[in-house]
Order: C-alpha cells, then sequence, then structure tokens
C-alpha cells in the first residue's frame, strides 16, 4: 500500500524509519509541485497532464492483487484521502502557474499595479499565499500515506 520496492520513502518506511519516509516523500512532491506550476506557465499543458493523472490514479486505485482499493472502507478512506490531497494541491499549483502567464499577457483588475519582469506583482503575490496553502497540503498527504494504514 505504500508504494513500490525501489522507491526511497517506500525503503525508509519498510526499514521502520517513518519521519525519514515522510520527509522524503514531502521533498519529492514539493519539487513536482513546483514543476506544476512551471508547467501552468504553458496555460496548455495542464489539462492534458490531469487527465493522464486521472488515469494513471485510476489505475492506481487497483491494488497488486488486482483488487480495487475502493472494495474495502479502510483501503478507500485511505486512497481517496490521499488522492484528494494531491489532486488539491497539484490543482492549486498548475492554477497559480496559469495565472501568472495570463495576468502578464492580458490586462485583469487587481494586476494593474507594479511589474516585474512583465509579470503583475500582485499575482506573484498570489501564486506565493497559494503555496501557503499548497505546502501543508502536500505535508498531510505525506504524513496520511505513512500513518493511514
Amino acid at each position: 500500500m505504500h508504494g513500490e520496492r525501489n522507491d526511497s520513502s517506500s525503503l525508509a518506511f519498510q526499514k521502520g524509519h517513518t519521519f525519514q519516509a515522510i520527509a522524503i516523500e514531502f521533498g519529492r512532491e514539493c519539487y513536482r509541485t513546483v514543476l506544476k506550476t512551471a508547467i501552468g506557465l504553458t496555460v496548455v499543458l495542464p489539462y492534458p497532464l490531469a487527465v493522464r493523472g486521472g488515469w494513471y490514479g485510476g489505475i492506481l486505485s487497483i491494488d497488486s492483487n488486482h483488487v480495487s482499493q475502493l472494495g474495502d472502507p479502510a483501503g478507500a478512506l485511505y486512497y481517496l484521502g490521499f488522492e484528494l490531497l494531491q489532486i488539491a494541491s497539484a490543482s492549486l499549483a498548475g492554477g497559480a502557474g496559469i495565472n501568472l502567464t495570463l495576468a502578464s499577457i492580458r490586462r485583469r483588475s487587481g494586476y494593474d499595479g507594479d511589474r516585474w519582469l512583465r509579470v503583475p506583482k500582485a499575482a506573484i503575490h498570489d501564486l506565493l499565499r497559494i503555496y501557503l496553502l499548497v505546502f501543508p497540503l502536500l505535508l498531510a498527504a505525506a504524513i496520511w500515506k505513512y500513518f493511514i494504514p
């Protein structure tokens, strides 16, 4: 239930190093989230990648014995809780990237002030405020992954 055999966070968890596993998972997801924001800057790519992510998430809902994790209430709670935290953080991060690009190429109210490299400073502040939500969600997901059986 906790990842692949050669995944560094899973290996740490299997050795009984739960906090190390959480730290590895959290760090990896922070990196991936920053990449999702960068991909969001393209405006177009986040949408097909979200579809791919949903397809991949559907595959992961089936365990190694080809049984749905949603069939067991505890498995469903574990899987859906983790996925909800992941989807929320990814959506916020990707949307923040999209917002930066759109705020840069067209004028919108609320973004009329100072600019930095053509990007409204207010949009950058919005990005930072969004990340104040995203990082705790990622930490909650990492904790959920290794503390919820």
